[in-house]
């Protein structure tokens, strides 16, 4: 694959806080937003009928991630729930745009870890499965045997269907975009883009 040249931005154009790369629709109207954003969704309920994951279309899903400068709508909710060593946990992958600062709008994603035992939402970092296991033995004590033995276990399932969902989703996104990663970013704002 030819690299093409790269984009040179004032200021960075796109915010993008999970996808592993910039998926980005720089030219267009209105008529490509929507078009985009409806051919996602469409692909997104075939793929999740195949693999037996769900997903719902839903455009007013409330993000944590957005900025004012960068506002942002869902496309809908992508997930899957394991139940495992008494515990009951929903992935759910967000697929959102996101407004470009100067021009386009990007493709991205967020992430949200359920423990539907308690009904509390995990923020996705490095300690979202200790927090899960924390909560759920400080409402299920007598658990604490089970996942004591099998925690790790339930982390890997857990890390399994978070890297399934964002391959779906990112091949997705792949195909109604160009994928961009920041080559260079510089103290004044300055940043520069390369199609990968």
């Amino acid at each position: 694959m030819n690299k093409k040249e790269g984009i040179n931005m004032g200021t960075s154009n796109f915010h993008n806080t999970n996808a592993n790369n910039i998926y980005a629709v720089t030219e267009g109207d209105e008529f490509t937003y929507e078009d985009v954003r409806e051919s996602i969704s469409i692909e997104l309920q075939e793929t999740a009928k195949e693999q037996k994951i769900d997903f719902f279309e839903d455009s007013e899903i409330d993000l944590a991630d957005e900025l004012r400068s960068f506002p942002a709508t869902s496309i809908g909710e992508l997930y899957e729930d394991i139940v495992y060593c008494n515990t009951d946990v929903r992935v759910t992958l967000i697929p959102k745009t996101v407004s470009g600062y100067y021009e386009g709008f990007n493709l991205d994603y967020e992430i949200r870890i359920e423990d539907n035992n308690t009904g509390i939402s995990y923020e996705f970092d490095e300690d979202y499965t200790s927090d899960i296991i924390e909560e759920h033995l400080y409402n299920y004590p007598e658990d604490a045997g089970i996942l004591a033995i099998h925690g790790k276990r339930l982390e890997t399932k857990i890390d399994d269907v978070i890297i399934n969902l964002r391959n779906v989703v990112e091949s997705t996104f792949n195909r109604y975009s160009d994928s961009y990663v920041v080559a260079a970013q510089f103290s004044n704002g300055e940043t520069i883009y390369t199609q990968v």
